[in-house]
């Protein structure tokens, strides 16, 4: 074998080594991780009046804990810190080709999260309203579920530029009351959550 053949195999060897390991990294990068550390520290904030929670849960089954909802995963997969998610203009560009629930930067605070168990399966869910950035900043309201032990967004509702505190919560109805922000008038919206879904009423 000559010296040029030898050459050229060697250049197309360090090629697919480099083309592989570039393919590996890159998946390694934008893998989702399978399980969140999970904290079981909560909050001492008591949960507003008419909090359905379930006495008898799953035994087998971790109750969602506010540290893991402010620690969740959002629609499309994006995980909150500390109760702020922020992805970027341009990510989020990206990504609502996709995900219709996308959104460049969401904010939710411990104090708002609502415990109560929405489809009366023993398992509580977390109500939350939540701060968004779109197209164009707003109120929506969120739903987490205990998803495989991560708390990961199931449904949500967009409120409009308006945002929207949580009055109260009874069996799988949800009650909550805009702020009147940008001068609208304060509004009472009623959701039920059925079948995984938030209806408004």
């Amino acid at each position: 074998m000559n010296k040029k053949g030898f050459a050229n195999i060697v250049i197309v060897v360090v090629v697919l080594v480099v083309v592989l390991a570039g393919a590996v990294g890159y998946f390694a990068l934008v893998r989702k991780p399978a399980t969140l550390p999970t904290d079981q520290t909560q909050t001492t904030t008591p949960p507003p009046v008419n909090n359905n929670v379930s006495q008898n849960p799953p035994a087998n089954i971790p109750q969602l804990t506010k540290t893991q909802v402010l620690n969740g995963y959002d629609q499309c997969g994006i995980q909150f810190k500390e109760g702020e998610l922020s992805i970027g203009w341009d990510k989020y560009q990206q990504l609502e080709v996709t995900c219709s629930a996308a959104v460049s930067g969401a904010s939710i605070s411990a104090s708002a999260i609502v415990l109560a168990d929405l489809d009366n399966d023993g398992i509580l869910e977390a109500v939350i309203p939540v701060r968004v950035v779109r197209a164009s900043s707003g109120g929506a309201l969120y739903i987490f579920k205990n998803v495989n032990g991560v708390a990961r967004v199931v449904d949500s509702a967009i409120i409009g530029k308006e945002n929207i505190n949580v009055v109260s919560v009874s069996g799988n109805t949800i009650v909550g009351k805009t702020d009147g922000a940008m001068g609208y008038t304060p509004t009472t919206k009623t959701y039920k959550f059925i079948n995984g879904k938030l209806v408004e009423q």
